[in-house]
């Protein structure tokens, strides 16, 4: 198993050059940045999450409301009007109506 080289902060300044007080700020900013990206990751999976769960039951619900009015309304299958494509809609009947009552939406 190869060993991982390391260098000091110093040591780098002498080989480069370049100014040890000018490597130490950038390293300090790297970190500083790789934090912030990884809260950042942290605090939008939290939000997807919780949105996920706000979201579900409202899903649910509509789902439940669809099945109620097809029921009801005697018909064999619900098709969202995206699913037809250029198809003739003139034989159909559009349900939205009905579920969106059912929800309490106008």
């Amino acid at each position: 198993m190869k060993s991982n080289p390391t260098i000091s902060l110093r040591d780098l300044a002498e080989q480069t050059g370049l100014p040890y007080g000018g490597l130490r700020h950038r390293l300090e900013k790297m970190r500083e940045e790789a934090r912030i990206k990884q809260k950042y990751a942290s605090a939008q999976e939290e939000l997807q999450k919780l949105q996920e769960e706000l979201v579900q039951p409202l899903r649910e619900k509509v789902t439940q409301t669809i099945e109620q009015v097809r029921t009801a309304g005697g018909f064999a299958t619900v098709l969202y009007k995206e699913q037809i494509a250029n198809g003739d809609l003139s034989n159909m009947t559009d349900i939205t109506p009905q579920v969106k009552q059912r929800l309490g939406i106008k």
